[in-house]
Protein backbone atom coordinates (compact mmCIF):
# COMPACT_ATOMS: atom_id res chain seq x y z
CA UNK A 1 0.00 0.00 0.00
CA UNK A 2 2.54 2.23 1.56
CA UNK A 3 4.64 1.61 -2.12
CA UNK A 4 7.98 2.42 -0.01
CA UNK A 5 9.52 0.22 2.36
CA UNK A 6 10.79 2.04 4.83
CA UNK A 7 7.27 3.58 5.33
CA UNK A 8 5.53 0.20 5.73
CA UNK A 9 8.35 -1.12 7.83
CA UNK A 10 7.31 2.16 10.08
CA UNK A 11 3.82 1.06 9.83
CA UNK A 12 4.54 -2.55 11.02
CA UNK A 13 6.55 -1.17 13.94
CA UNK A 14 4.04 1.34 15.04
CA UNK A 15 1.45 -0.81 15.34
CA UNK A 16 3.72 -3.69 17.21
CA UNK A 17 4.40 -0.56 19.53
CA UNK A 18 0.76 0.33 20.30
CA UNK A 19 0.04 -3.51 21.16
CA UNK A 20 2.86 -3.75 23.03
CA UNK A 21 1.76 -0.49 25.15
CA UNK A 22 -1.48 -1.66 25.14
CA UNK A 23 -3.40 1.59 23.31
CA UNK A 24 -5.07 -1.09 20.74
CA UNK A 25 -7.10 -3.78 21.83
CA UNK A 26 -8.25 -7.03 20.58
CA UNK A 27 -12.08 -7.67 21.09
CA UNK A 28 -12.57 -11.64 21.07
CA UNK A 29 -16.18 -11.15 19.68
CA UNK A 30 -15.07 -8.83 17.05
CA UNK A 31 -13.32 -11.61 14.96
CA UNK A 32 -10.56 -13.38 14.15
CA UNK A 33 -7.13 -11.79 15.21
CA UNK A 34 -5.32 -11.57 12.56
CA UNK A 35 -8.19 -9.74 10.55
CA UNK A 36 -7.98 -7.50 13.64
CA UNK A 37 -4.28 -6.89 12.92
CA UNK A 38 -4.43 -6.44 9.21
CA UNK A 39 -7.10 -3.88 9.97
CA UNK A 40 -5.16 -2.03 12.44
CA UNK A 41 -2.13 -2.48 10.36
CA UNK A 42 -4.19 -1.32 7.26
CA UNK A 43 -5.42 1.84 8.88
CA UNK A 44 -1.99 3.34 10.04
CA UNK A 45 -0.88 2.96 6.62
CA UNK A 46 -3.71 4.68 5.17
CA UNK A 47 -3.32 7.16 7.65
CA UNK A 48 0.91 7.19 7.19
CA UNK A 49 0.06 7.75 3.58
CA UNK A 50 -2.54 10.54 4.12
CA UNK A 51 0.09 12.04 6.41
CA UNK A 52 2.86 12.25 3.86
CA UNK A 53 0.65 13.85 0.96
CA UNK A 54 0.10 16.88 3.43
CA UNK A 55 3.88 17.25 3.62
CA UNK A 56 4.77 17.15 0.32
CA UNK A 57 8.33 16.82 -0.01
CA UNK A 58 10.98 14.85 -1.51
CA UNK A 59 12.35 12.04 0.93
CA UNK A 60 16.17 11.77 1.54
CA UNK A 61 17.64 8.64 0.26
CA UNK A 62 20.48 7.18 1.38
CA UNK A 63 22.96 5.36 -0.44
CA UNK A 64 23.20 2.52 1.05
CA UNK A 65 19.18 1.96 1.01
CA UNK A 66 19.16 1.67 -2.82
CA UNK A 67 21.11 -1.81 -3.08
CA UNK A 68 18.12 -4.64 -2.40
CA UNK A 69 18.95 -6.50 0.42
CA UNK A 70 18.25 -10.03 -1.11
CA UNK A 71 16.32 -13.01 1.19
CA UNK A 72 16.79 -16.06 0.80
CA UNK A 73 16.35 -18.48 -2.78
CA UNK A 74 13.12 -19.94 -0.80
CA UNK A 75 11.41 -17.54 0.35
CA UNK A 76 11.53 -15.08 -2.34
CA UNK A 77 10.12 -18.32 -4.99
CA UNK A 78 7.42 -18.86 -2.15
CA UNK A 79 6.63 -15.24 -2.20
CA UNK A 80 6.52 -15.06 -5.91
CA UNK A 81 3.82 -18.29 -5.83
CA UNK A 82 1.60 -16.70 -3.34
CA UNK A 83 1.75 -13.56 -5.37
CA UNK A 84 0.58 -15.40 -8.38
CA UNK A 85 -1.98 -17.44 -6.37
CA UNK A 86 -3.39 -14.00 -5.18
CA UNK A 87 -3.49 -12.74 -8.44
CA UNK A 88 -5.18 -15.80 -10.28
CA UNK A 89 -7.92 -16.17 -7.54
CA UNK A 90 -9.00 -11.99 -7.68
CA UNK A 91 -8.63 -12.94 -11.38
CA UNK A 92 -11.24 -15.50 -10.73
CA UNK A 93 -13.96 -13.22 -9.07
CA UNK A 94 -16.87 -11.42 -10.58
CA UNK A 95 -16.02 -8.20 -11.91
CA UNK A 96 -17.94 -5.86 -9.46
CA UNK A 97 -15.92 -7.86 -6.68
CA UNK A 98 -12.83 -7.66 -8.25
CA UNK A 99 -13.34 -3.67 -8.49
CA UNK A 100 -14.15 -3.12 -4.46
CA UNK A 101 -11.01 -5.43 -3.34
CA UNK A 102 -8.85 -3.49 -6.09
CA UNK A 103 -9.69 -0.03 -4.56
CA UNK A 104 -10.24 -1.33 -0.78
CA UNK A 105 -6.83 -3.35 -0.45
CA UNK A 106 -4.64 -1.91 -2.91
CA UNK A 107 -5.93 1.76 -3.35
CA UNK A 108 -6.42 2.34 0.42
CA UNK A 109 -10.01 3.43 -0.08
CA UNK A 110 -12.19 3.49 3.04
CA UNK A 111 -15.54 1.58 2.37
CA UNK A 112 -17.48 4.56 2.18
CA UNK A 113 -15.26 6.24 -0.34
CA UNK A 114 -15.95 3.27 -2.61
CA UNK A 115 -19.47 3.50 -2.27
CA UNK A 116 -19.37 7.28 -3.01
CA UNK A 117 -17.44 6.20 -5.51
CA UNK A 118 -18.64 3.64 -7.26
CA UNK A 119 -22.48 4.91 -6.51
CA UNK A 120 -23.39 1.87 -4.21
CA UNK A 121 -24.85 1.82 -1.37
CA UNK A 122 -22.16 1.26 2.08
CA UNK A 123 -23.78 -2.02 2.82
CA UNK A 124 -23.28 -3.43 -0.63
CA UNK A 125 -19.57 -2.17 -0.15
CA UNK A 126 -19.20 -4.26 3.06
CA UNK A 127 -21.22 -7.02 1.57
CA UNK A 128 -19.13 -7.47 -1.75
CA UNK A 129 -16.10 -7.35 0.44
CA UNK A 130 -16.96 -9.62 2.83
CA UNK A 131 -18.33 -12.48 0.21
CA UNK A 132 -14.82 -11.48 -1.89
CA UNK A 133 -13.07 -12.17 1.07
CA UNK A 134 -14.41 -15.53 1.41
CA UNK A 135 -14.17 -16.63 -2.11
CA UNK A 136 -10.39 -15.45 -2.22
CA UNK A 137 -10.46 -17.42 0.74
CA UNK A 138 -11.59 -20.58 -0.61
CA UNK A 139 -9.93 -20.39 -3.97
CA UNK A 140 -6.18 -19.41 -2.67
CA UNK A 141 -6.45 -22.59 -0.26
CA UNK A 142 -7.69 -24.59 -2.81
CA UNK A 143 -5.37 -23.80 -5.59
CA UNK A 144 -1.61 -23.52 -3.93
CA UNK A 145 -2.24 -24.55 -0.20
CA UNK A 146 -1.74 -21.61 1.29
CA UNK A 147 -3.94 -20.85 3.83
CA UNK A 148 -5.21 -17.49 4.92
CA UNK A 149 -6.49 -16.57 8.21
Amino acid sequence: MTQDREIAEEVVQDVFVKLWNGTTAYQVDKGSFSSWLLTVTRNKAIDEIRRLKRHDHEPMIEKDSLIEQPGSVESTVEWGEQQNAIRSAVLELKQDQQQIIELFYFKGLSQQKIADQCELPLGTVKGRIRLALKHLKGLITQEGGYSIE
